[in-house]
């Protein structure tokens, strides 16, 4: 086959030296010859030439001279004595014939090889970067993605889009062929009679109904986008919001599928590390994020502006009951038994459970909410604790809630979740609560706050701003910017936040909280992997900045952290990320100074044996249970709402029930 050269410099170069020898080569012949005569056409001179052109011009001379006709033998032995010296001409066409038109010869000569068999002069991997680089420029100049290493549909995709720019609505049949269309309007309808009789959350049975009758990425935009089609003709049964997150998800999904193929595809030998055989195509776990690094700083900050510590005025507003412990068996621990006898006799002495007219908020914590948030205090003994909450409980704002409590501590927070759809819903809902971090937002970002709460933000500050009034777009900017202003970047020197930002915050916006360390959402996946890595190897420090912070020098990453996991039964499900799952059930059982968290409404999914397995995890190796759990059994009818028949959704989903 043949190959289509080099592109770029160096070919435009070869093809210049190409043409510029072809030409010489046509005229050197000619032009080689007749110079030395050109040239050589001095009035009567003979010297400088040689022998050959003086005879010649002794011939010409005697033909135009009758009377030098009678010498001409005599003038030609004469000249043939004479010593020769070399004209100007002579040696212009020498030049011409022995060296510059090989030299062109030999450049076309390796211009041709490179061309036809560049095999032949590049190694293995040269061979490797010219085939890239040539994909790479056809890739181009059929307008497709730059990279060669984009799928297939993603080439296919940039070129359609464009084909399709500048226009400003390009209809779906005008996209895709009538098949898919059919396609995709007979899942809508088969999704609208099923939703029909579902009892349960809309996103996830359009996931799960995605997932199963979608079989790649295109099928699935093509029926999310028809969705869309009907919620804007008057379809009520779900939101554009719900669409988006479920599309979402199921992208998500089957790109982790496309990748496990791939993988097995090139690899016949299975993943380590998962058990059981189970199959987990279905994955539920977004994949590493890129941790963010410490800038490189032009000037080093000084030594006295590195580490900061809450004011007296800001610790008189951490109000906390901190004495029912102290009085209460002070000598009984969690991990001891007794402890939870300890830890009922001080909720009660606490008076958790108060009626909603003696609270300032207009939607008070429920009891169980109250409870979380009484036991995981800086002040309380509690730091380890496994809530066992059933769905719709409100597991969301009881971590709000124990965000709050810790809202000075010097430890960075850092919320684990599943996936990276569920950390923004997390900043969604962390940005409709009234709390302190929020109000730190509102002064970093005044016009965001503005739009976010519909007016001027202090007169709204305790109240639930309602997110759903403004456009999908709009609530994804406010979610980036509220990520960026709790992260914290660039604040931080080696592991210590800087008193220089601390001091101009509270120069411009005095009386407002600031957080003494940053509040980071991360995926399961990233927290083992790519931000528990440490600098050359385990004798180095933390690559991410915000495990730098309050470290302590040692090869465990999660000491002296506040941690919430969410859904943290996946710590212990089978994965496509079962190393990083390993490396972070390593790193949470031997943390020390730790506060670690963990939410969950299903803590045995398969096997009774598993909740016992995630209870010793979130211990870190005590021997009692006691002071390690915060169950739900059942749901009070104050709280929840009944479901008919009795036993759904708590009971055993028997034939019975499903009829």
């Amino acid at each position: 086959m043949r190959s289509k050269g080099w592109r770029g410099p160096f070919a435009t170069l070869m093809k210049a030296l190409f043409i510029l020898g072809a030409l010489m080569m046509l005229v050197a012949v000619p032009f080689g010859l007749s110079f030395s005569s050109l040239r050589g056409r001095a009035k009567y001179g003979l010297a400088g030439k040689s022998s050959g052109v003086r005879e010649l011009q002794v011939r010409r001379f005697s033909d135009l001279n009758p009377v030098a006709q009678a010498t001409r033998e005599q003038a030609a032995e004469v000249i043939k004595d004479m010593p020769f010296t070399a004209a100007p001409g002579d040696l212009m066409g020498g030049a011409l014939q022995i060296i510059v038109i090989p030299f062109f010869l030999g450049v076309f000569i390796v211009y041709l090889v490179t061309v036809f068999k560049p095999d032949m002069i590049l190694t293995d991997n040269q061979m490797v970067e010219y085939k890239k680089a040539e994909r790479k420029y056809f890739l181009e100049k059929k307008g497709a993605v730059k990279d060669p290493d984009e799928p297939a549909e993603m080439n296919r995709a940039s070129r359609r889009a464009k084909s399709l720019k500048g226009k400003r609505h390009v209809p779906l049949w005008a996209q895709r062929s009538s098949s898919e269309i059919t396609l995709a309007k007979r899942l809508r309808l088969e999704l609208a009679i099923r939703l029909a009789e579902c009892r349960g959350d809309v996103t996830d049975f359009m996931t799960s109904f995605a997932l199963k009758k979608c079989l790649d990425a295109r099928t699935a935009l093509t029926f999310f986008r028809l969705l869309r089609d009907a919620v804007r003709q008057g379809e009520q049964r779900f939101s554009l919001d719900d669409i988006s997150t479920s599309e979402e998800s199921c992208l998500s999904t089957l790109a982790q599928r496309r990748s496990v193929h791939r993988r097995r595809a090139s690899d016949d030998s299975s993943e380590e590390g998962l058990e059981g055989g189970r199959d987990f195509s279905d994955s539920e776990l977004s994949g590493e994020e890129a941790p963010e690094k410490e800038p490189q700083l032009q000037v080093t900050p000084q030594l006295a502006d590195l580490g900061v510590e809450a004011t007296t005025e800001e610790l008189k507003t951490e109000w906390y009951p901190s004495h029912l412990w102290e009085t209460e068996s002070s000598h009984v621990l969690p991990g001891t038994p007794g402890f939870n006898r300890r830890a009922t006799n001080v909720l009660r002495r606490a008076g958790l459970g108060q009626p909603p007219s003696q609270k300032s908020d207009s939607r008070p914590l429920q009891p169980h909410q109250e409870i979380v948030r009484f036991l995981v205090h800086p002040a309380s003994p509690v730091q380890r604790l496994l809530v066992d909450h059933p769905t719709g409980s409100g597991k969301t704002r009881e971590m709000v809630s124990i965000l709050e409590n810790f809202f000075y501590d010097q430890r960075p927070k850092i919320a684990i979740f599943p996936k990276a759809a569920i950390c923004r819903n997390f900043y969604r809902e962390l940005l409709r609560w009234p709390n302190r971090y929020r109000d730190y937002f509102c002064c970093q970002r005044p016009v965001d706050a503005t739009q976010a709460s519909g007016g001027i933000w202090q007169n709204a500050r305790h109240e639930v701003w309602d997110l759903t009034r403004l456009p999908e777009e709009t609530v994804r900017h406010l979610i980036r910017s509220f990520r960026e202003v709790l992260e914290m970047k660039g604040q931080s020197f080696r592991g210590l936040m800087r008193k220089s930002f601390r001091a101009e915050f509270k120069a411009r916006n005095p009386g407002e909280p600031m957080p003494l360390s940053p509040l980071v959402a991360i995926s399961y996946a990233s927290a083992g992997g790519s931000y528990a890595a440490m600098t050359h190897g385990q004798h180095g420090q933390p690559v991410s900045a915000v495990m730098k912070i309050a470290w302590q020098g040692v090869a465990n990453v999660l000491d002296h952290k506040i941690l919430l996991f969410d859904e943290v039964h996946h710590l212990i499900q089978p994965s496509l990320y079962a190393k990083q799952l390993e490396g972070l059930r390593h790193n949470l059982l031997t943390a020390h100074h730790t506060v670690a968290v963990g939410f969950t409404g299903t803590l045995a999914l398969d096997n009774p044996q598993e909740g016992r397995n995630l209870l010793d995890l979130l211990k870190g190796g005590a021997d009692s249970d006691e002071g390690f759990l915060s169950s739900l059994a059942s749901r009070p009818r104050l709280l929840f709402a009944e479901a008919f028949p009795q036993g759904v959704p708590d009971g055993v989903l028997s034939h019975q029930l499903q009829e």
